[in-house]
């Protein structure tokens, strides 16, 4: 049996347990670089999940699993424009990972056009940095806010709930932003926080820099 039938078996194997149980089917990358983890997890035939697929997968493992107690690296970004910043789901980064981690590693931030900037911000929420470091988003209504409606969309209040009802009684979550103002657009990845309540910022949105050398867990869905 060659290595793309083993694949192919594997990726089916997926598809029958995901069809049968209901449940999401994960792994995640030992890689410290985004580029070969993503080649790691597409190999596998997973992808790197969005912030809605990482709230889902952490309600079904629960409060005290792997998931739930690291921080995940997800599809979304932060896009800056100028002195602005707009989260959006999922960007260059994603998109271009071998790319992206290339141009990263060698000390550069990930720009785009500004025609793609466009293209971004039309799906996209912008962020009060300042009001958001100072204030956090109440998991009692997070599906009446639209950041995070837009994050985690038909997700948002069952897992607002599922923080503030967890063990660690999550009450707010923070979004971390760097306003670094740069000639051009960039982006910059997300990283969903660890849910613990002795960090100072418990749950929290934070970009995420360095590709090349991961310090939060990339795991793959399906």
């Amino acid at each position: 049996m060659t290595e793309n039938q083993k694949l192919d078996l594997s990726v089916l194997e997926c598809e029958k347990l995901e069809a049968e149980g209901g449940r999401m089917i994960y792994d995640f990358s030992r890689s410290k670089s985004w580029d070969k983890g993503n080649l790691y997890l597409k190999r596998k035939g997973l992808h790197v999940p969005s912030l809605k697929e990482t709230a889902r997968l952490r309600m079904q493992e629960g409060i005290n699993s792997r998931v739930s107690r690291r921080h995940i690296l997800t599809t979304a970004s932060i896009l800056h424009l100028n002195e602005r910043f707009f989260l959006i789901k999922r960007s260059p980064i994603s998109d271009y990972p071998e790319q992206a981690t290339a141009f990263n590693g060698g000390g550069s931030e990930c720009y785009v056009s500004d025609e793609r900037a466009r293209e971004l911000i039309k799906d996209s929420r912008e962020l009060d940095a300042e009001k958001l470091l100072t204030n956090s988003i109440s998991t009692s209504h997070f599906e009446e806010n639209p950041i995070m409606q837009f994050a985690f969309e038909e997700e948002a209040k069952t897992y607002g709930e599922f923080l503030r009802d967890s063990q660690c009684k999550v009450e707010g979550l923070y979004i971390k932003l760097f306003p670094f103002v740069k000639p051009r657009p960039f982006v910059r990845l997300i990283k969903l926080c660890k849910i613990d309540n002795l960090t100072s910022f418990p749950s929290s949105f934070d970009e995420f820099v360095t590709l090349s050398s991961l310090d939060s867990e990339l795991y793959g869905v399906r």
